[in-house]
């Protein structure tokens, strides 16, 4: 896989297994170190639970300029954290509701 393999993968997110030929890396080694340690990735990473994904333009942004856009991996983050929080709020008020 290549980084232009990796822009026309769809969706604003990538998955490990999509990352680790990139980063010349077995997928499970990438995966521990980024539920372990993520800081050693310089690179955004999320973990929901067991998940982990990369927000694609902080990742494509550090293959080519060897480090992640903060202002990007803020708006990203943001905006997961947006939709995670909107999906609580309506599985509460789907249990109140009759």
């Amino acid at each position: 896989m290549t980084l232009e393999d990796i822009e026309r993968i769809p969706g604003e997110f990538l998955r490990v297994s999509e990352i680790a030929p990139i980063l010349n890396a077995d997928a499970h080694t990438v995966y521990y170190i980024a539920t372990n340690k993520p800081e050693l990735l310089n690179f955004a990473v999320i973990t929901m639970g067991k998940r982990v994904r990369i927000p694609k333009r902080a990742f494509i942004h550090f293959c080519k300029y060897g480090n992640a856009d903060a202002a990007i991996e803020k708006r990203l983050f943001m905006a997961v954290f947006d939709g995670i929080e909107k999906a609580r709020r309506d599985r509460v008020e789907r249990k109140r509701s009759p």
